[in-house]
């Protein structure tokens, strides 16, 4: 089995790292194991940059269910709305 995470190096934080070992600990149990760490093939794009932090992976995962279920979904009429909205939710 192998676990292959992407991200720029600035997102190592000690949340990752906890992540990490917890996932580590998890899918290894008692076993050896070898980390090896390299510079990626290319750029990581943004969205996959941004889906690699945990609290992203987890606010993501909460925006599926919330649209599986249809509910706290907030449409736009324009891209300026949605930037104005984001702004406003990103200062609270």
């Amino acid at each position: 089995m192998e676990t292959t995470y992407k991200l720029n190096a600035q997102d190592i934080t000690a949340e990752f790292l906890a992540s990490v070992q917890a996932s580590v600990k998890g899918l290894f149990p008692g076993r050896d194991i070898e980390i090896t760490v390299r510079e990626a093939e290319g750029p990581l794009d943004e969205a996959e940059r941004l889906f690699w932090l945990p609290a992203n992976q987890a606010w993501l995962g909460r925006a599926i269910e919330n649209v599986e279920r249809g509910e706290n979904i907030t449409t736009f009429e324009t891209l300026a709305d949605a930037m104005r909205h984001a702004e406003e939710q990103a200062a609270q």
